[in-house]
Protein backbone atom coordinates (compact mmCIF):
# COMPACT_ATOMS: atom_id res chain seq x y z
CA UNK A 1 0.00 0.00 0.00
CA UNK A 2 1.18 3.49 -0.87
CA UNK A 3 0.43 6.17 1.72
CA UNK A 4 -0.20 9.56 0.18
CA UNK A 5 -1.77 11.09 3.25
CA UNK A 6 -3.63 14.32 2.65
CA UNK A 7 -4.30 16.93 5.29
CA UNK A 8 -8.02 16.33 4.99
CA UNK A 9 -9.02 14.69 8.22
CA UNK A 10 -12.68 15.03 9.07
CA UNK A 11 -14.09 14.79 12.60
CA UNK A 12 -15.28 11.25 13.16
CA UNK A 13 -17.80 9.61 15.45
CA UNK A 14 -17.34 5.96 14.57
CA UNK A 15 -15.62 5.37 11.22
CA UNK A 16 -16.02 1.61 11.63
CA UNK A 17 -19.81 1.54 11.26
CA UNK A 18 -19.87 0.70 7.53
CA UNK A 19 -17.93 0.82 4.27
CA UNK A 20 -19.08 3.18 1.52
CA UNK A 21 -18.00 2.28 -2.03
CA UNK A 22 -17.28 4.81 -4.79
CA UNK A 23 -16.04 5.14 -8.37
CA UNK A 24 -13.62 7.94 -9.25
CA UNK A 25 -15.06 8.99 -12.64
CA UNK A 26 -11.51 9.82 -13.63
CA UNK A 27 -8.25 7.99 -14.21
CA UNK A 28 -5.64 7.53 -11.49
CA UNK A 29 -3.62 10.66 -12.23
CA UNK A 30 -6.68 12.89 -12.55
CA UNK A 31 -8.04 11.55 -9.27
CA UNK A 32 -4.78 12.00 -7.34
CA UNK A 33 -4.30 15.49 -8.77
CA UNK A 34 -7.86 16.52 -7.93
CA UNK A 35 -7.78 15.23 -4.36
CA UNK A 36 -4.37 16.83 -3.78
CA UNK A 37 -5.71 20.32 -4.46
CA UNK A 38 -6.12 22.38 -1.30
CA UNK A 39 -9.40 23.69 -2.70
CA UNK A 40 -10.78 20.14 -2.90
CA UNK A 41 -12.63 19.29 0.27
CA UNK A 42 -13.37 15.68 -0.58
CA UNK A 43 -11.22 12.60 -0.16
CA UNK A 44 -11.39 8.84 0.37
CA UNK A 45 -9.66 6.63 2.87
CA UNK A 46 -8.41 4.24 0.18
CA UNK A 47 -8.18 4.37 -3.60
CA UNK A 48 -7.88 1.24 -5.75
CA UNK A 49 -6.31 1.92 -9.16
CA UNK A 50 -6.55 -0.38 -12.16
CA UNK A 51 -2.81 -1.00 -11.94
CA UNK A 52 -0.40 -0.63 -9.07
CA UNK A 53 -0.83 -0.53 -5.32
CA UNK A 54 -3.76 0.76 -3.32
CA UNK A 55 -3.31 4.36 -2.20
CA UNK A 56 -4.30 5.51 1.28
CA UNK A 57 -5.29 9.17 1.49
CA UNK A 58 -6.73 9.28 5.02
CA UNK A 59 -5.98 6.99 7.98
CA UNK A 60 -8.87 4.77 9.05
CA UNK A 61 -8.97 6.30 12.52
CA UNK A 62 -9.90 9.63 10.94
CA UNK A 63 -13.05 10.64 9.14
CA UNK A 64 -12.95 11.63 5.44
CA UNK A 65 -15.33 13.72 3.35
CA UNK A 66 -16.16 10.97 0.85
CA UNK A 67 -19.92 10.47 1.08
CA UNK A 68 -21.08 14.07 0.78
CA UNK A 69 -24.65 14.73 1.88
CA UNK A 70 -27.81 12.64 1.83
CA UNK A 71 -29.87 12.93 -1.35
CA UNK A 72 -32.89 10.62 -1.43
CA UNK A 73 -31.05 7.86 0.47
CA UNK A 74 -32.48 4.37 0.81
CA UNK A 75 -34.41 3.84 4.03
CA UNK A 76 -32.17 1.03 5.31
CA UNK A 77 -29.12 3.29 4.93
CA UNK A 78 -30.54 6.09 7.07
CA UNK A 79 -31.70 3.53 9.63
CA UNK A 80 -28.24 1.94 9.75
CA UNK A 81 -26.44 5.27 10.08
CA UNK A 82 -29.24 6.65 12.27
CA UNK A 83 -29.25 9.89 10.31
CA UNK A 84 -25.66 10.69 11.21
CA UNK A 85 -23.24 12.39 8.85
CA UNK A 86 -21.96 9.46 6.72
CA UNK A 87 -18.53 11.08 6.40
CA UNK A 88 -18.06 10.76 10.16
CA UNK A 89 -19.03 7.14 10.67
CA UNK A 90 -17.94 5.19 7.59
CA UNK A 91 -14.81 4.15 5.70
CA UNK A 92 -14.65 5.29 2.07
CA UNK A 93 -13.16 3.10 -0.69
CA UNK A 94 -12.98 4.37 -4.26
CA UNK A 95 -11.97 2.36 -7.31
CA UNK A 96 -10.52 3.91 -10.46
CA UNK A 97 -13.18 3.98 -13.14
CA UNK A 98 -13.50 6.51 -15.94
CA UNK A 99 -16.79 8.12 -17.01
CA UNK A 100 -18.70 6.45 -19.86
CA UNK A 101 -21.49 7.42 -22.24
CA UNK A 102 -24.66 5.44 -22.94
CA UNK A 103 -22.69 3.18 -25.30
CA UNK A 104 -20.13 2.32 -22.64
CA UNK A 105 -17.39 4.40 -24.24
CA UNK A 106 -15.07 6.47 -22.06
CA UNK A 107 -15.81 10.16 -22.40
CA UNK A 108 -15.02 13.36 -20.54
CA UNK A 109 -17.83 15.22 -22.27
CA UNK A 110 -19.90 15.52 -19.10
CA UNK A 111 -23.09 16.18 -21.04
CA UNK A 112 -22.79 12.63 -22.39
CA UNK A 113 -21.67 10.86 -19.20
CA UNK A 114 -24.27 8.41 -17.85
CA UNK A 115 -22.19 6.16 -15.57
CA UNK A 116 -18.70 4.94 -14.74
CA UNK A 117 -16.64 1.96 -15.84
CA UNK A 118 -17.16 -1.28 -13.96
CA UNK A 119 -14.33 -2.47 -11.75
CA UNK A 120 -11.80 -4.93 -13.15
CA UNK A 121 -11.30 -8.37 -11.59
CA UNK A 122 -7.98 -7.17 -10.17
CA UNK A 123 -9.73 -4.27 -8.47
CA UNK A 124 -12.26 -6.65 -6.95
CA UNK A 125 -9.43 -8.85 -5.65
CA UNK A 126 -7.56 -5.81 -4.30
CA UNK A 127 -10.72 -4.53 -2.62
CA UNK A 128 -11.34 -7.88 -0.92
CA UNK A 129 -7.75 -8.07 0.34
CA UNK A 130 -8.01 -4.50 1.62
CA UNK A 131 -11.37 -4.97 3.33
CA UNK A 132 -10.11 -8.06 5.15
CA UNK A 133 -7.68 -5.74 6.98
CA UNK A 134 -10.46 -3.42 8.18
CA UNK A 135 -12.15 -3.64 11.58
CA UNK A 136 -14.70 -6.47 11.68
CA UNK A 137 -17.51 -4.05 12.52
CA UNK A 138 -16.99 -2.18 9.25
CA UNK A 139 -17.00 -5.40 7.22
CA UNK A 140 -20.59 -6.13 8.23
CA UNK A 141 -22.18 -3.33 6.17
CA UNK A 142 -21.51 -2.19 2.61
CA UNK A 143 -23.13 0.88 1.07
CA UNK A 144 -22.83 2.02 -2.54
CA UNK A 145 -22.57 5.81 -2.75
CA UNK A 146 -25.69 5.88 -4.93
CA UNK A 147 -27.61 4.39 -1.97
CA UNK A 148 -26.78 7.56 0.00
CA UNK A 149 -27.22 9.99 -2.88
CA UNK A 150 -29.26 8.76 -5.84
CA UNK A 151 -27.51 11.05 -8.33
CA UNK A 152 -24.27 9.09 -8.02
CA UNK A 153 -23.10 6.43 -10.54
CA UNK A 154 -24.94 3.10 -10.55
CA UNK A 155 -21.84 1.14 -11.55
CA UNK A 156 -20.85 1.14 -7.87
CA UNK A 157 -23.77 -1.22 -7.17
CA UNK A 158 -22.07 -3.77 -9.42
CA UNK A 159 -18.81 -3.19 -7.52
CA UNK A 160 -20.59 -3.69 -4.21
CA UNK A 161 -22.28 -6.95 -5.20
CA UNK A 162 -19.11 -8.42 -6.71
CA UNK A 163 -17.06 -7.51 -3.64
CA UNK A 164 -19.63 -9.08 -1.31
CA UNK A 165 -19.84 -12.22 -3.46
CA UNK A 166 -16.05 -12.56 -3.49
CA UNK A 167 -15.83 -12.06 0.26
CA UNK A 168 -18.45 -14.75 0.82
CA UNK A 169 -16.62 -17.14 -1.53
CA UNK A 170 -13.40 -16.50 0.35
CA UNK A 171 -15.05 -17.16 3.71
CA UNK A 172 -16.51 -20.48 2.51
CA UNK A 173 -13.17 -21.48 1.03
CA UNK A 174 -11.27 -20.61 4.20
CA UNK A 175 -13.85 -22.41 6.33
CA UNK A 176 -13.51 -25.55 4.21
CA UNK A 177 -9.70 -25.31 4.30
CA UNK A 178 -9.86 -25.09 8.07
CA UNK A 179 -11.61 -28.47 8.34
CA UNK A 180 -9.58 -31.51 9.30
CA UNK A 181 -9.10 -34.20 6.64
CA UNK A 182 -11.56 -36.51 8.42
CA UNK A 183 -14.27 -33.80 8.44
CA UNK A 184 -13.66 -33.08 4.75
CA UNK A 185 -14.00 -36.76 3.97
CA UNK A 186 -17.20 -36.94 5.99
CA UNK A 187 -18.66 -33.97 4.08
CA UNK A 188 -17.71 -35.52 0.76
CA UNK A 189 -19.19 -38.87 1.80
CA UNK A 190 -22.45 -37.24 2.91
CA UNK A 191 -22.62 -35.31 -0.35
CA UNK A 192 -22.11 -38.52 -2.33
CA UNK A 193 -24.81 -40.29 -0.30
CA UNK A 194 -27.29 -37.50 -0.91
CA UNK A 195 -26.66 -37.69 -4.66
CA UNK A 196 -27.21 -41.46 -4.56
CA UNK A 197 -30.51 -41.13 -2.64
CA UNK A 198 -31.68 -38.44 -5.05
CA UNK A 199 -30.92 -40.74 -7.99
CA UNK A 200 -32.89 -43.58 -6.37
CA UNK A 201 -35.89 -41.30 -5.81
CA UNK A 202 -35.82 -40.10 -9.40
CA UNK A 203 -35.59 -43.67 -10.74
CA UNK A 204 -38.49 -44.75 -8.51
CA UNK A 205 -40.59 -41.82 -9.69
CA UNK A 206 -39.84 -42.72 -13.33
CA UNK A 207 -40.63 -46.39 -12.67
CA UNK A 208 -37.16 -47.66 -13.43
Amino acid sequence: MIKLLLDKKYPNLNPDLAIVLHVSLGDKQRTVNHLSLKSTKSSYHDFIPKDGETIRFVELKDGAWHAGRYNKPLTWVTELLRGRNPNKCTIGICYEGEPVDKYGNVTYDWDKVVDGEKATEKQIDDAVMLIKTYPKSAQEHFIAHTEIADDKPDCVLDFKHRVIDRLEEKEVSEEYKGCSVSIQQKLEKENSLLKHLLKLLVNKFLGK
